[in-house]
């Protein structure tokens, strides 16, 4: 796109060059974030992670002591 023409540039042309370097290291990271987003959304959804009865382990959440619920 050439915003002062206002029109669809050639970039061969207008000896635009993009390294096709800076399109791998974008779809790369691309691909990390998406795989770390994955890997964290597992680990919250996993039984295995112990992290499923949260009111066994934290006296704060459910009820009784002083401040609890009634």
């Amino acid at each position: 796109m050439d915003i002062m023409k206002e029109d669809v540039e050639d970039n061969f042309k207008a000896c635009v060059w993009e390294p096709s370097v800076v399109k791998i290291n974008a779809l790369m990271a691309a691909t990390e974030a998406a795989c770390l987003i994955l890997s964290v959304d597992e680990t919250i959804k996993s039984p295995k992670s112990g992290g499923s009865d949260t009111s066994a382990n934290n006296p704060y959440v459910g009820g009784g002591g002083m401040g609890g619920m009634m």
